[in-house]
């Protein structure tokens, strides 16, 4: 029978695990250059389609500003 204390330190030993999920190698890049552009075209309502072009027919209105 594992008593209360028991159940306390694994809860919080396996909190500490889940606290960061990301392998050693990749700490420090849960930043980058599209994270960026994502908040800017959010932030000033742009398309932001520097991730990769559409599968499929633009809107005309698209297409017409150009």
């Amino acid at each position: 029978m594992t008593s209360s204390h028991d159940d306390t330190l694994k809860q919080k030993s396996s909190d500490k695990k889940s606290e960061n999920l990301l392998a050693k190698r990749f700490l420090g890049l849960e930043k980058n250059i599209w994270i960026e552009f994502s908040a800017l075209a959010i932030t000033h309502g742009a398309v932001n389609v520097g991730q990769g072009f559409i599968d499929y027919a633009p809107p005309h209105y698209f297409i017409d500003l150009y």
